[in-house]
């Protein structure tokens, strides 16, 4: 049984997300140090640290969501050449993850490409 080679799009795909995905962690640990250590921010933080937290929380959601969709979305660049998930990330990438362009357009020249060599090819 021969494995199943991964295309360069993919790839990089997957690269980019295992680079976002060390960014979330560092940020969770560093947002966790800086919590855990009031001073650090000064005597006004403690009134406002409920409120920042719950922010934090919200965001960090947003951002787990972002993950999820997007380990999808490179699990799925290059199944049936379709071009639902390039464009999916080339979405995320405009929405901040600006590494999810890479793959995402990648995804779209390529998959665009085997279209292109199928049609070719059926005539």
């Amino acid at each position: 049984m021969q494995k199943s080679q991964l295309s360069n799009a993919k790839k990089a795909g997957w690269i980019v997300w295992w680079i976002e995905f060390a960014f979330l962690i560092l940020g969770g640990i560093v947002w966790g140090y800086i919590a855990g250590h009031p001073a650090v921010l000064g005597a006004k933080w403690q009134s406002y640290q409920v409120v920042v937290n719950v922010l934090v929380g919200l965001v960090a959601l947003w951002h787990v969501f972002i993950q999820v969709l997007a380990y999808v979305a490179v699990d799925r660049l290059s199944k049936n050449d379709n071009y639902l998930w390039p464009i999916i990330l080339i979405v995320i990438g405009f929405m901040g993850d600006y590494l999810y362009l890479i793959p995402g357009i990648w995804g779209l020249i390529s998959n665009g490409n085997h279209r292109v060599d199928r049609a070719h090819f059926a005539s």
